[in-house]
């Protein structure tokens, strides 16, 4: 799901020989943002710090960022050493690089500022109940930190309001979250409460019995091509009418209050709801061409979806635009992002997987927003008692339609 926490090597400690060197944010101080050459959009900064003082024998003479790794919860390794690299790291009050070997009783530290802009300290809260917190993710911001001095993230924000949360995964920058979401895409993340929680709801994904729709909006390059579309052939392709596990939310009263908040999309819906059947898409997955991309490739892990098109704009255009309702069975990594794309549907927005037009201005693609959003989250299958969870779609969600 994310980068893996290293292991902590050597022997542990009991809590009272731990109790004094307890890794914690030790100073908060506010400044002024504007000394410190910050953004103007800053309301304040804080300085954090991470220490840790060198007390096990194990540990003497070894690299600071190898002991930071294993000592400090927070931190990796990996994320040891990025932050060394970039200045923030010190030993015995100076300034380290990675690979400074440690001395018994010598502190490891770590600092930087932290902005606070105004929107980032707002936590909306779509839903709670005793196991999880379900909190609305609004584009362009993180679920969690992999490393300490990135920007908040929104577990940031709901281990604020709710404390639990943070001890709840095996990986504390998680702050709880039983699932992520890519940067720039919006809607409900949920965070479980307990340990317990989070293990049963990990084992719901890894058994593909948690419910995910999404909404995405995507460029129709070729929309003479019928629908369903054909797949080639070849092992593990296979594309075949199905339908969604919640296609009532898309016409029962919360669902589209939650779909259409602003009745943008009521001049244009069908009258009988859907522009198009279901389908259901199995193909594999597997690394892509690019860093940080995945493609369909016949040797990938198998991935499964269910699409259905909403609605479809200009169908007689090159220009033309799909709604479409995307159920992730399988929960590969950019999964909704590359099937699309694969369909010669590429999300508006989503240049690493296409979905640039390419008779368009460069810098008006590079400045679009993509157009995925996290619609509906249930756990039901795996906790009884949770319902169906919905996240209404961003300001301007639809304003490639018009």
């Amino acid at each position: 799901m994310n980068e893996t926490t290293s292991d902590k090597a050597g022997s542990t400690p009991t809590e009272d020989e731990l109790d004094a060197f307890v890794s914690e944010d030790t100073l908060e101080m506010e400044i002024d943002a504007a000394e410190l050459g910050l953004d103007d959009g800053a309301s304040s900064a804080t300085l954090r710090r991470l220490t840790h003082t060198v007390h096990l024998p194990e540990d003497e003479g070894a690299r600071a960022d190898v002991v930071a790794g294993r000592r400090i919860p927070e931190l990796t390794r990996r994320t040891a050493r990025k932050m060394a690299l970039e200045g923030h790291m010190f030993v015995a009050g100076d300034r380290a690089p990675p690979s400074r070997r440690v001395a018994f009783g010598e502190s490891i530290e770590f600092q930087w500022y932290e902005e606070l802009p105004e929107r980032a300290q707002q936590l909306r809260v779509l839903a709670s109940t005793p196991r999880f917190v379900y909190a609305y993710k609004p584009p362009g911001m993180h679920t969690h930190r992999l490393r300490p001095n990135q920007p908040l993230a929104l577990a940031d924000l709901v281990v604020r309001e709710f404390p639990e949360c943070r001890a709840a995964a095996l990986d504390h920058r998680e702050g709880g979250a039983i699932h992520r979401l890519d940067g720039d895409t919006s809607g409900v993340v949920a965070f479980a409460r307990s340990r317990t929680s989070w293990e049963r709801a990990r084992a719901g994904f890894e058994a593909q019995r948690v419910g995910k729709l999404y909404l995405g909006l995507a460029r129709a390059s070729r929309p003479e091509r019928p629908w369903p579309p054909e797949a080639p052939r070849g092992w593990g392709y296979s594309i075949s009418p199905g339908a969604l596990a919640h296609e009532r939310l898309l016409v029962d009263a919360d669902g589209l209050a939650a779909l259409d908040p602003a009745g943008t999309l009521a001049p244009r819906r069908p009258a009988e709801g859907f522009a198009g059947e279901a389908i259901e898409l199995r193909v594999p997955l597997g690394q892509g061409a690019r860093r940080g991309q995945v493609a369909v490739r016949p040797d990938g892990r198998s991935s499964r979806s269910l699409l259905r098109p909403i609605l479809i704009t200009n169908p007689a255009e090159n220009d033309a635009r799909a709604l479409l309702a995307i159920e992730l069975v399988s929960g590969h990594r950019h999964q909704a992002r590359a099937h699309l794309a694969w369909l010669g549907l590429p999300l508006v927005g989503d240049a690493l997987y296409g979905g640039g037009d390419e008779a368009g201005d460069e810098a008006e693609r590079a400045t679009e927003a993509l157009r995925l959003h996290a619609f509906a989250i249930d756990l039901s299958e795996v906790f009884r008692d949770e319902r169906v969870v919905l996240a209404p779609v961003p300001a301007g969600f639809y304003d490639a339609l018009r």
